[in-house]
């Protein structure tokens, strides 16, 4: 070839006459003849190198904002939002409750729920306390949640949990995802009916309200609000979890109730009404202590979502049914309405105990007519 290099082109011939084309040619040198020289490399200039920066940052900065779109579920309305929604819809579980508690409570009112209704659907319900339990842990298959917030009651140790209770349901992502406290029973298969029936890809904030008007803040220009009373239980849809997403993390819903110097439920109640444009849906059948228990008829108890209990040594607030165990294993009746509605861990008593309860009410019918 005389004085000029062998080439061996990867992508397209470089011009034979130039023995050292550009460095944009591929190549591989093969074995040279003896007289040929080696060709230096041509330095690529600095604004192809600018240009080539430019391009790749802008690549990828395309591409992290396509995948934000994609995978987060807190962009209402993006783009991809709909298919993501319908594909996820299918893993998504049915409902997902939460329920409060305290380290007080473990022995006593947690220990009720978990031989009652908890068992309806273990692996959903979670409880959210203010300690480490390792035993009770292993008891509900690790569902157990230490919020470390402050032990208690206090505004501030409820607002707390709510906040932590709230983060299970951007987590969790379920279709339905509902708060109760531990002194509240649960009909999970209802209430599972009732969510379901309606729309989990629409903002619904269902719960009852215990108050007869709706509540302002004083000194504080925005309009009334209704708020669902916390011991009757509060559930959110899918779409109104993610729209308050945003307000609900890095403590975003604690540090709400603590500038308005609200409780945790009427928090809420602000949050989804005043600031996210989802007005109180109310469910009647949603009963906290706060209702004259003893006034719901026996045989309408099965047809409750949620039902309560409250004991004071002066007074009692509790359902009409009577005791199937001993009162102090089951103070709330807890155990007793289970067995009543589902007829799960009944005493041996029991069928008698309903058959009376049935005469009765037939001969109140008959005497009725």
């Amino acid at each position: 070839m005389g004085g000029e290099c062998a080439f061996f082109l990867v992508s397209h011939l470089c011009p034979s006459a130039d023995p050292c084309p550009p460095i944009g040619c591929h190549r591989q040198r093969q074995q040279p003849s003896r007289d040929c020289k080696i060709c230096p490399l041509k330095p690529i200039s600095v604004d192809i190198l600018g240009a080539m920066f430019k391009y790749v940052v802008l690549l990828i900065l395309t591409l992290s904002f396509l995948l934000f779109l994609i995978f987060n579920p807190y962009v209402p309305g993006s783009f991809f939002q709909g298919s993501r929604d319908e594909a996820i819809r299918q893993q998504s579980p049915d409902l997902v409750i939460t329920v409060k508690t305290t380290r007080g409570n473990h022995k006593t009112r947690v220990r009720q729920i978990v031989r009652s209704w908890f068992q309806l659907d273990p692996k959903n319900v979670y409880f959210v306390s203010d300690v480490t339990d390792t035993g009770l842990n292993a008891t509900l298959g690790g569902n157990l949640i230490n919020s470390h917030c402050p032990v208690g009651h206090s505004a501030t140790a409820l607002a707390c949990k709510m906040n932590r209770e709230l983060r299970v349901f951007v987590e969790r992502d379920a279709k339905w995802s509902c708060h109760f406290d531990d002194d509240n029973y649960v009909n999970v298969p209802l209430l599972k009916e009732l969510l379901l029936s309606m729309d989990e890809t629409k903002a619904y904030y269902l719960g009852k309200a215990s108050t007869a008007e709706p509540v302002s803040i004083p000194d504080r220009p925005m309009p009334p609000f209704w708020f669902g009373t916390g011991g009757a239980g509060v559930c959110l849809s899918q779409f109104a979890v993610r729209k308050a997403a945003p307000k609900i993390m890095n403590n975003g819903f604690r540090n709400l109730a603590a500038r308005l110097g609200l409780p945790d439920d009427m928090a809420l109640g602000f949050l989804m009404a005043n600031l996210l444009d989802i007005e109180l849906t109310q469910i009647s059948s949603f009963y906290s202590h706060f209702d004259e228990l003893n006034l719901i008829p026996i045989h309408e108890l099965p047809n409750q979502h949620v039902l309560s209990a409250y004991t004071h040594p002066k007074q009692d607030n509790l359902v009409a049914l009577p005791y199937l165990f001993a009162q102090q294993d089951d103070p709330f009746k807890f155990r007793s309405l289970h067995c009543f509605i589902f007829g799960q861990g009944c005493p041996p008593n029991a069928k008698k105990v309903f058959d009376r309860l049935r005469t009765e009410r037939e001969e109140a019918d008959y005497l009725r007519f």
